[in-house]
């Protein structure tokens, strides 16, 4: 029964990742010098979910910048997050949201498949009203390099009534006021050698105290005759943070943290032809006698290698290499129709912990696991591809002293507090693209030999021998650098057991965004390379997305997962789960939206094994409507909302002597309220939330219930550069268990003391109280320091 139940979760967990679904519903446009607001639904699958990251590029370039989202409180279906104002001027932004799963690995919306679109914002006017008080003097549509660009704004007109200080110049995808020249009644800016191609600009003032802004103007600058000079340009971010903690009552308390800090850096580069990259990451949770936490990457690009030294997380496959970080060498060779990639590096890092004699415990620890890849490929993404992938994965015997992996037992037998592994893995995917057709299809064809323990070294031929395997000169001794082979083996000869296979279609049509997926795992294959490679199982996938223009969007699948594909266990356990969400927008006018997500599992007996068998059947239900509006209609109170309530039901039942017997039976439902003000009288914005959930449990007639009452209001100061907030968080938990309080108080202030520099300051206060157990209640004090330098 353990392992059906153990089995059942490792499915359950997969099929969650494959079916997190969230709402959002974009803003489409954007005002330079702002932040982008990004609210963010999820529908299902939030327990799985760790952090959220808003991923953002400017329409045309291939580099993705991190921003990260939060919630107002921890039980919240609601993640918040920006696109921060430096990031946004003058070019149309997309993006999409990334999801990052307690173990590593990540999953993407929109989805990450070559077709579906991001979200893309457009440049909107900002804040205030369109003057034609300021009037272009140079007004040349087209200019050579040679000569230089020059912008040249008279605003005379309005001189009278401008505040000289809140004049704001854009040009291109920067803010240049402070590069300009700004008199009584002109502004003038240049650039000697400018780069040729499209220069918007468009300027913002106050007039009276109320937004005004320009027409945008646009000129090209022609390339010019003389040889230009090779520009550096870069970007990115100079980052600290600490958190500082104090707890009343530690023994209750679910933790007491020591205080933490880190510092990270990135920046990127362009010279010529090369794109430069440098990451960093240093915190005070680095533990030489833990996995990493310090983080370092340093890479280059031209237009036919990518080399990157340190922390990397290549793709070679998804059956091979795929998402998990390596610390060492990742280089990519690319051609038009050839590729070659290679990945070498430490995958996991040595560690031990010493013998107890008093507790009775062994050393242990884990050996240095060294990762090698490689990657053909013949042909391209845009066309037809063909890729030959090879990886291993080897636990390194002498990194650790023999006391701290082996003992002898009670027997006198030598045994094993750590096992050496090794993995091989070798597979062939196809993909044609027919880009004309929006029509994708490919296939991947893996196998794997993993061997459990090899510090017993390899097999010698005359054991060979025993197995019946006549091998003519050839000694398993000579190959042990590059695998180790012994009885420990999985499988020790191949066999359908260590395949794995997946094949694909995604397609465009009609508005459809198709996406169709067969995945086949053998109960032996064994890939150290990938995360949540479940074994023995298939899985079926199809997704849908129809999208009609901005008016509606609408989404949907199935999905089923069986295992037991070998016949070697007593049962089969089958888990299906359908999903369909939908989102309808009018311009103007309050959005709507709805999901539904239904799963069921069972299992059924195998009737070649001779065992006690136990049908079960599990079923849950799970429903949302939603409404949102946009308030425009009140100028002086800018408002959003949104609303959403959810119902839903959840069962299990076993049958034992063809008597059925329910296990569980719940039904739940909730509502959750969200709104966001700005309010133009005063410089004040304001963030309401409230959500409440009750739970019932039909068999033993009990009721949970919670709910959340989140506010916090930030105040505007010094043209936007000083912003103290308040924030107060309550949440409840009530019904026939016992009744809790948390209440949390924040206080704060984000600040931009100089151009493209953020500090941020929080000091919060957590109150726990148990009405049934007061001796559990305690308080929690933290206080948290952000900056952050974006160049």
């Amino acid at each position: 029964m353990k392992q059906l139940i153990l089995i059942l979760a490792l499915i359950l967990s997969s099929i969650s990742l494959l079916a997190i679904s969230a709402l959002h519903v974009s803003p489409q446009t954007f005002v330079p010098g702002t932040d982008v607001e990004l609210l963010l639904e999820i529908v299902q699958g939030h327990e799985e979910i760790s952090t959220v990251e808003v991923q953002y590029r400017a329409v045309g370039t291939t580099k993705w910048y991190n921003e990260p989202m939060r919630q107002d409180d921890p039980n919240s279906l609601y993640w918040r997050g920006i696109i921060p104002r430096t990031a946004v001027k003058t070019d149309d932004i997309e993006y999409r949201f990334e999801f990052i799963m307690p173990n590593g690995s990540s999953s993407y919306l929109p989805t990450d498949d070559g077709i579906t679109p991001l979200y893309t914002i457009k440049l909107n006017a900002p804040k205030g009203s369109l003057t034609e008080g300021f009037v272009l003097v140079s007004d040349e549509s087209s200019v050579s390099a040679d000569d230089g660009y020059v912008l040249a704004v008279s605003y005379l007109a309005l001189s009278g009534d401008l505040d000289p200080k809140s004049i704001r110049v854009f040009v291109g995808d920067r803010d240049v006021t402070h590069d300009s020249e700004i008199g009584e009644s002109v502004l003038v800016y240049r650039e000697d050698r400018p780069q040729d191609g499209i220069k918007k600009a468009m300027v913002t003032a106050k007039v009276k105290g109320a937004e005004v802004y320009s027409d945008t103007w646009i000129t090209q600058v022609l390339p010019g005759s003389q040889k230009p000079q090779l520009p550096f340009t870069y970007r990115g971010s100079v980052n600290f943070s600490a958190n500082m903690y104090s707890v009343s009552n530690k023994d209750n308390a679910f933790s007491d943290p020591d205080d933490d800090y880190r510092t990270w850096t990135d920046l990127y580069g362009s010279y010529g032809i090369a794109d430069l990259q440098a990451n960093l990451l240093v915190s005070s949770l680095e533990d030489k006698n833990k996995q990493p936490v310090n983080r370092y990457t340093f890479g280059v690009q031209i237009p036919m290698l990518d080399v990157f030294f340190g922390d990397y997380s290549p793709s070679l496959s998804q059956f091979t290499m795929s998402g998990k970080n390596i610390r060492g060498l990742y280089s990519r060779f690319h051609t038009r129709y050839l590729e070659l990639s290679w990945a070498h590096g430490e995958s996991i890092r040595k560690t031990k912990t010493e013998a107890d004699p008093i507790l009775g415990t062994n050393a242990s620890g884990t050996f240095k696991q060294e990762a090698i890849g490689a990657r053909l490929q013949f042909g391209n993404d845009q066309s037809f591809r063909l890729g030959v992938t090879g990886t291993r994965y080897r636990d390194i015997i002498s990194s650790l002293d023999k006391g701290v992996y082996q003992y002898t037992d009670d027997n006198g037998d030598t045994a094993y507090n750590v096992k050496a592994q090794d993995n091989a893995v070798v597979a062939l995917d196809m993909q044609l693209n027919v880009p004309d057709q929006n029509v994708m299809a490919g296939i991947e064809l893996a196998g794997s030999i993993l061997n459990n323990n090899t510090i017993p070294g390899p097999i010698s031929s005359e054991e060979l021998d025993e197995y019946g395997i006549d091998l003519v000169d050839i000694d398993p001794a000579d190959y042990a650098d590059y695998f180790v082979i012994n009885k420990n083996m999985e499988p020790f000869l191949p066999s359908k057991a260590n395949v794995a296979w997946t094949g694909y279609l995604r397609m465009y049509f009609l508005n459809n965004f198709l996406n169709v997926q067969y995945t086949e795992t053998g109960s032996a294959f064994n890939s150290l390379g990938t995360y949540n490679q479940l074994n023995d199982t298939k899985v079926i996938s199809i997704t849908d997305q129809y999208t009609l223009g901005h008016l509606l969007t609408m989404s949907g699948g199935f999905s089923t997962t069986e295992d037991n594909l070998m016949k070697h266990k007593s049962e089969t356990n089958s888990y299906q789960n359908i999903f369909a969400q939908a989102i309808l927008r009018y311009p103007n006018m309050p959005y709507i939206k709805a999901s539904l997500n239904s799963s069921t599992g069972k299992n059924k007996n195998n009737p070649d094994i001779d065992s006690e068998f136990e049908p079960y059947n599990r079923k849950a239900l799970n429903m949302s409507f939603g409404i949102g509006y946009n308030i425009v209609q009140i100028p002086q109170v800018p408002t959003q909302v949104d609303i959403s309530y959810r119902l839903g039901s959840s069962e299990s039942e076993r049958k034992p002597d063809e008597n059925v017997e329910k296990i569980t039976e719940n039904a739940n439902n909730g509502l959750a309220f969200t709104m966001n003000n700005s309010y133009l009288m005063l410089p004040l914005r304001t963030q309401i939330s409230f959500a409440t959930a009750s739970n019932k449990d039909k068999l033993g007639n009990a009721t949970s219930k919670n709910s959340s009452f989140f506010l916090k209001a930030y105040y505007e100061l010094w043209e936007n550069r000083l912003n103290p907030y308040v924030s107060y968080r309550n949440t409840s938990l009530s019904g026939d268990y016992d009744s809790q309080t948390y209440n949390y108080f924040n206080l704060g202030v984000e600040s931009y003391p100089i151009n493209n520099m953020t500090v941020t300051a929080d000091l919060g206060l957590k109150n726990y109280k148990n009405k049934d157990y007061g001796d559990a209640d305690y308080d929690a004090t933290t206080f948290r320091l952000c900056l952050t330098q974006r160049f």
